[in-house]
């Protein structure tokens, strides 16, 4: 599947959750796509938690392609990282400093562009 493919399933599920298509919910989407790539196929996501900044946009995101409850999901105020954690293992994603006007120009965004610090670490 396309990322840049707006008709695509996992997009319009996270649409449909967070209620409109924005900057923040596609932000959210490609980190949902590095959580998964890093800690493999999540089919079981009980034990993941997430820490985000406070945009609901982002915590959507995982709640609709994850489906996480907002037991695993904490907001902190003012952060421009999001760290997950499956309970062995950590990854910590910052967030470019960049502002980001557009959903196309978070699709254009290379992963390097959109998170320039991607840290994976055990617990």
């Amino acid at each position: 599947m396309s990322r840049n493919d707006s008709s695509d399933f996992r997009t319009r599920e996270a649409i449909r959750v967070h209620g409109d298509d924005c900057v923040g919910l596609r932000i959210g989407i490609r980190a949902v796509d590095i959580v998964v790539r890093e800690f493999g196929i999540l089919e079981d996501t009980k034990g993941l938690k997430v820490r985000l900044g406070t945009k609901q946009c982002l915590g959507d995101a995982f709640k609709a392609l994850l489906h996480l409850d907002d037991n695993q999901i904490e907001y902190a105020e003012r952060d421009d990282i999001i760290r997950a954690t499956n309970g062995t293992s950590k990854i910590e994603l910052h967030l470019t400093r960049s502002k980001l006007k557009e959903t196309n120009d978070v699709l254009k965004a290379s992963e390097a562009e959109l998170f320039p610090v991607i840290k994976k670490s055990s617990n």
